[in-house]
């Protein structure tokens, strides 16, 4: 046995009084009487109990003792110890949206915080633990310590996430178990993410039962290129129903309850076949796809899409020649989604063959002459092998850049910032960006006459994927974010999300709740959809999963034994004394 809490001992100094105490004589006090024959009496009785009192105060005086000790090495902290046991856990909740499942009208995190409390209230003197909680990223709740109050407080406060668990960081943990020296590691969860058959050296509580469920696993909302009234609506439902289900999805806009249209389905188990649908409409805004149905997990019944009106990359053409085959590439996207726009006045990217710093993004087809964009004077080169050097990049991912010839390219080289795309043998690059003065520039060193550029395939690609990519934008816009997502956006003013106002302090906005985010940019205000849509999340139980946690070694704190021991002592000590009282 071993004391956490030694210098306590030094309490049993305070038992020294407490013996002089009981062996101090009262000296009687002397009192006159005019007839001694009434206490010859009383005195035989004192001398025939004399040794009954005596033994009855050194009864007395053992049962404070003994209540004094038992309440000092309490203080003290004892504690039995063994070579085998793990003192240190750590406790691991799984707080993810698929926790919010209901069980018997609790739902699964009040279980899971129900069995760490009993964990953390089992736990001996000597042990001590650690609380974290778990979605897509790992929180601390309470750090390493014995205080069981402090323990389950900790637990308390866990709140339900709406974002799935991500296993990456189980994996993490996993992996770093050693930083926590001779320690066990139990993870109290459902089991239901992705991933989880992944997860090893963690003791798995596992918890909940097969529960019926249906959840909205995609939503997604598209206007058809070339036809502005016609909307492409798909979707992909999971099922943990062991029959076949007919149920209602209501398709809405602007508000859950301003339907647009009924969609009746049969929804077999598992993941269902994903459904593509037109729908004769052009409004944009906020659209919601609602499952009418009442099942165990209510978050993947609702999911958010934001359709947003066309907004074109502003293209102007400054072009000496061919100045028609770029305006035919431009107009057939915008003819088509409304993708790109030429026009003659504020554009945000110029195609040119003029290597003039105007402070407007440019594609430079064809350099010519001097320009701050390429550092030594245009000459014409032999060599025009192409070599791919970034393949992977969002600028030329989508075309086969050393299928072209690169007729016509020049002698230049780039400026030391520049990210060389493709280049030639002799290291002459043939496609680079680069930054100059706060400008940005493609430059593509072809002659797109000599190289028949325009009559090849891969042109209205290239010009797209330059355009998109120096643009900033993302070719594809979103229109439905996940709970977890994290969006870059400088210079934020002002974010409203489902839950109310956020900080907008930070140029990082994390999607913790699922629905509409509303973000203020310049005095422009942007809406995000979000949404659960996670396939495991909505399975809400994962059969081919199985506990692994061993038993916890448990003990009745001694401690607390000790302080009831010395109130039974003090009671009883209490009753003898009310014994004296009464004769």
């Amino acid at each position: 046995m071993t004391f956490l809490n030694p210098a306590a001992l030094w309490a049993f100094l305070a038992l020294i009084p407490l013996i002089a105490l009981y062996f101090f004589k009262v000296r009687p006090e002397k009192k006159s009487t005019s007839a001694l024959f009434l206490w010859n009496q009383i005195f035989e009785e004192k001398k025939q109990n004399g040794l009954f009192k005596n033994m009855r105060d050194l009864i007395s005086l053992l049962i404070l003792i003994l209540a004094f000790s038992a309440i000092i090495l309490a203080m003290a902290k004892p504690s039995f110890t063994f070579d085998d046991e793990n003192n240190k856990l750590v406790i691991i909740i799984d707080n993810s949206a698929s926790m919010a499942s209901l069980e018997n009208k609790s739902s699964r995190l009040e279980l899971a915080k129900q069995q760490a409390i009993n964990i953390v209230k089992s736990l001996s003197s000597s042990q001590t633990a650690l609380i974290c909680s778990i979605s897509d990223s790992l929180q601390i709740n309470v750090d390493s310590s014995s205080n069981r109050r402090s323990l389950i407080k900790g637990i308390e406060s866990i709140q339900q996430s709406q974002k799935p668990l991500n296993p990456q960081e189980l994996n993490a943990i996993a992996k770093n178990k050693n930083i926590i020296a001779d320690s066990r590691f139990i993870f109290i969860s459902d089991s239901c993410f992705q991933g989880s058959e992944q997860v090893e050296h963690l003791e798995l509580l596992k918890l909940g039962s097969q529960l019926e469920n249906i959840g909205i696993t995609a939503f997604d909302i598209r206007q058809i290129p070339g036809d502005n009234n016609q909307l492409a609506i798909f979707f992909q439902l999971s099922s943990s129903f062991e029959q076949i289900q007919e149920i209602e999805l209501h398709l809405a806009h602007e508000d859950p309850n301003q339907l647009v249209k009924i969609i009746p389905l049969s929804v077999e188990p598992g993941l269902s076949e994903a459904k593509v649908m037109s729908l004769s409409d052009e409004r944009t805004g906020a659209w919601f796809l609602k499952l009418e149905i009442n099942d165990a997990l209510a978050i993947d019944n609702l999911a958010f899409a934001q359709l947003n009106p066309p907004s074109p990359v502003r293209i102007q053409l400054d072009l000496n020649k061919n100045h028609a085959f770029f305006k035919r590439c431009v107009d057939a996207f915008h003819q088509a989604g409304q993708t790109m726009k030429a026009v003659s006045q504020s554009p945000e990217i110029s195609i040119s063959s003029n290597g003039e710093n105007t402070g407007v993004k440019k594609i430079i087809f064809a350099p010519q002459g001097e320009s701050p964009f390429w550092n030594t004077e245009a000459k014409a080169i032999e060599n025009i092998s192409p070599r791919v050097l970034l393949p992977d990049h969002p600028a030329i991912k989508f075309c086969p850049l050393d299928t072209l010839t690169f007729e016509g390219a020049q002698n230049i080289s780039a400026p030391a910032n520049s990210i060389i795309l493709v280049e030639n043998e002799d290291k002459v690059p043939l496609l680079y960006k680069t930054t100059v003065d706060g400008t940005t520039a493609i430059i593509v060193n072809m002659d797109p006459a000599k190289a028949e550029l325009y009559f090849n395939i891969y042109f209205p690609v290239l010009i797209y994927s330059l355009s998109y990519d120096l643009s900033g934008r993302d070719a594809i816009e979103k229109s439905n974010y996940l709970t977890g997502d994290v969006l870059e956006i400088s210079n934020m003013q002002k974010i409203q999300g489902p839950e109310g106002e956020l900080d907008a302090a930070q140029s990082l906005v994390k999607f913790n709740h699922a629905g509409f985010y509303k973000i203020t940019k310049a005095g422009k205000e942007e809406q995000f959809a979000v949404s659960l849509n996670n396939q495991f999340e909505s399975n809400v139980y994962n059969k081919f999963s199985k506990s692994t946690a061993k038993a916890i070694n448990s003990s009745f704190p001694l401690g607390d034994a000790l302080l009831i021991l010395a109130l039974l002592l003090i009671t009883c000590e209490a009753i003898l004394y009310h014994r004296r009282k009464l004769g």
